[in-house]
């Protein structure tokens, strides 16, 4: 047993890994006791992170992801660059969570680590909300509040200034016309109103489709690797 001390992290938990994953464990390591309310005072056991971080520097540190491909053709394409930069973010995450798993998960001969779909569950559950988010296809809890109202207001009217959802939200009128305009272009509002130069007349979109996340679902991802590796 020993106490936290910032100081001496670096050389208690230092471990020779690839620059590929370092960040990932370092990170773990670093920010685990930023949720307790006394970081220094708390009581680690450093037995089991040293033995942990021994075990992945022993051996090769490598990762397959035989699921990748299907990955790929499953992951959303919004036609965004930042889909495919964030794709490689995923994978990066998924061979970090085998790395730290690797005593479960089976070995290529020369010795990579296989990842496994629940390592990608364990992922998606972790960043799915703020992937969607980040790549809009999660409204924004501002932006969802704001057609709610639309919603509402549309039960004793037909259609809805943005004067009249300033009211009911108590919202500054600049701060409204953000979220509706967000709103807009997310398909869930439309401006009945022709002429620019006149206030909004604004209904919600009852056929709005909703969008999908980029990050396909763990069942979905496991069935396509099935059918892959069946045909294969």
């Amino acid at each position: 047993m020993a106490r936290w001390d910032h100081v001496r992290a670096d050389r208690i938990f230092r471990c020779e890994l690839s620059p590929r994953y370092r960040p990932s464990v370092q990170n773990a390591v670093e920010t685990a006791p930023e949720k307790i309310e006394n970081p220094k005072a708390v009581i680690l056991k450093t037995e089991v992170w040293i033995k942990l971080l021994e075990s992945i520097g022993s051996g090769p540190v490598s990762v397959t992801i035989p699921y990748a491909t299907v990955l790929a053709d499953l992951f959303g394409d919004c036609g965004q660059t930042r889909v495919n930069r964030d794709f490689s973010k995923v994978l990066s995450l998924i061979g970090a969570h085998a790395l730290l798993h690797h005593e479960t998960r089976g070995r290529r001969s020369n010795g990579a680590i296989i990842a496994e779909i629940p390592d990608y569950k364990a992922v998606r559950a972790l960043i799915k909300p703020y992937l969607d988010v980040a790549l809009e296809t999660k409204t924004p809890p501002t932006t969802q509040k704001v057609v709610d109202a639309v919603r509402d207001l549309q039960k004793t009217k037909h259609t809805v200034t943005i004067m009249d959802i300033g009211a009911k939200l108590n919202l500054h009128r600049s701060n409204v016309s953000r979220y509706v305009q967000s709103a807009i272009d997310l398909g869930l509002l439309v401006n009945l109103e022709v002429n620019d130069n006149k206030p909004k007349r604004l209904v919600a979109n009852t056929v709005a489709s909703r969008r999908k996340s980029v990050l396909p679902r763990t069942s979905d991802v496991a069935r396509a690797y099935r059918d892959r590796k069946r045909l294969n």
